[in-house]
């Protein structure tokens, strides 16, 4: 609370849990319970309560009751902080599917009627569930509870004795869906699928290659460089999303069929409109999901319309009520749980090892949300001795932002400006004591022929050519852009997930 200034008394929590292994050695491995505030200034996910054992806890019920009980009095009666009350509402409880399937009572992913959206019945399949219907009833918090489809259901949860939507409460996380699911699941079609649709191994080969060579275009923001093709089994949810989001429509030219890189740029094009907040209720990203499905069918066979594929569906929906997909997605979960294993010394008490580091952290929470609360103004950082052109003095190497950074390298020193032009630093100084940037807009920007729509709608562009150095004040600098130079054309769109 000393670290959220939160505007109103009610507090809206988005809830996390999921599965956690500790050791190769051994089956150990923590069920950890995550909160994240819904708000601006606080994003640091916390641990509201764990579970240890050898395997996953044996009865959700039992595991759920604390964190139930809780919840209860947090919600019905609040708590006073500083003279002021506070409720605690649960927003969002983001899990993968076989942890919504434990904490819920319903079916997993393989069964029948286990998608948690719908009352499609899948089909079994070339030794899998395909879910094949179009036309679908959707459930709702109604019939979810008066068990309308019995064969969804296992048992009762707890849940369902908080006063939460059993349905619309639990929503599609696109990172499990989209990024480990559906992307990932395109990569394994194209190198390791049916010879129809499969790449040529020269290709995978120098595909790999291509992206390799990336790395120096990757940002700060990025948490890792792309790998080869030969390790897309051991690929992060992140490099899966940077693929989808950033590197594929570009390097796919050529190796893709046309109908298949037309059919990928199609779900590239409806993530990325979902993800961005100001268009992501935009209804093209529906139809362009609709399309996606319908055609996944025809170009990769009805045997691969499993439940990922399937589930994208609902995704729109989701963001109607919650908004673009980083608002409930569960990658800062998975920061945290990164974090939270890195804690653990040894593999004796992991509890209690928790406990004592989370004491330890305690006092640091709020020293660094100080530290981080006054960068909304910019800040030019890293002085030092160049002399500028035009006029300008006082030279920097970076420029940081509340969400992001400029610096002077190529991978860092591309932005949009407020009047939607794009712009790459060469230097960053001050004239007559403002803060600005000297550099160059590119010109003659053209859209990228292979969207389904205008690339140029969502600030995807290609270019190849400069102005003379310009002189730009740091404010009017709007986002970073990601920029690719690939057979010589280069390349931009806005960083998204910021």
């Amino acid at each position: 609370m000393k670290s959220c200034d939160t505007v109103n008394n009610n507090i809206h929590v988005n809830i996390n849990i999921d599965g956690l292994p500790l050791a190769k050695s051994s089956n150990s491995q923590l069920w950890p319970i995550l909160g994240e505030i819904q708000n601006h200034t606080f994003k640091d996910p916390f641990l509201i309560g764990a579970y240890h054992g050898y395997k996953k806890p044996r009865n959700a019920n039992e595991f759920l009751q604390k964190f139930y009980d809780e919840y209860v009095i947090l919600h019905n009666e609040g708590f006073l902080f500083k003279n002021k009350r506070y409720y605690v509402t649960i927003r969002a409880i983001i899990c993968d599917t076989p942890a919504k399937s434990f904490i819920t009572g319903i079916k997993g992913h393989n069964a029948y009627f286990g998608c948690g959206k719908c009352f499609c019945e899948g089909i079994y399949y070339n030794h899998k569930i395909v879910f094949l219907e179009e036309d679908v009833t959707l459930r709702t918090d109604h019939n979810f509870r008066n068990r309308q489809n019995p064969e969804h259901h296992i048992n009762t949860s707890l849940l369902e004795s908080l006063p939460i939507d059993m349905v619309k409460h639990f929503p599609l996380d696109y990172m499990h869906l989209v990024c480990l699911g559906v992307m990932k699941k395109m990569l394994l079609l194209w190198t390791k699928g049916k010879q129809t649709f499969r790449l040529r191994n020269r290709d995978i080969i120098t595909l790999s290659t291509d992206l390799i060579n990336l790395k120096k275009f990757i940002p700060v923001e990025f948490s890792r460089r792309p790998r080869g093709l030969n390790e897309v089994d051991r690929w992060k949810a992140t490099e899966f999303r940077n693929f989808l989001l950033y590197f594929g429509p570009i390097i796919l030219q050529k190796y893709l069929n046309k109908d298949c890189l037309k059919h990928f740029c199609t779900l590239h094009t409806a993530i990325r409109i979902l993800c961005y907040p100001k268009d992501c209720l935009n209804n093209n990203a529906n139809s362009l999901l609709i399309f996606f499905v319908k055609n996944f069918k025809i170009l990769y066979g009805e045997d691969n319309i499993v439940f990922n594929v399937h589930n994208l569906i609902h995704l729109c929906e989701d963001v109607k009520t919650y908004g673009s997909l980083d608002s409930f997605s569960a990658f800062p979960f998975e920061n945290k749980m990164k974090d939270l294993k890195r804690m653990l010394r040894k593999s004796e008490k992991p509890l209690s090892q928790l406990n004592n580091r989370l004491n330890e952290r305690s006092a640091r929470y709020l020293t660094n949300y100080k530290s981080n609360s006054d960068t909304n103004t910019p800040i030019l950082q890293k002085p030092d001795n160049k002399s500028l052109p035009l006029g300008c003095a006082h030279s920097y190497k970076q420029i940081q932002f509340d969400r992001f950074k400029l610096t002077l390298k190529p991978s860092d020193n591309c932005c949009f400006l407020k009047d939607g032009s794009v712009f790459s630093i060469k230097y960053i100084g001050m004239k007559d004591e403002i803060p600005v940037v000297l550099g160059r807009k590119y010109l003659d920007l053209q859209p990228i022929p292979i969207y389904p729509c205008n690339s140029q709608d969502m600030n995807i562009h290609r270019t190849s050519r400069h102005t003379h150095l310009d002189i730009i004040p740091v404010k009017e600098i709007n986002t970073k852009a990601f920029r690719i130079i690939f057979d010589n054309v280069h390349y931009v769109m806005p960083l998204l997930h910021l």
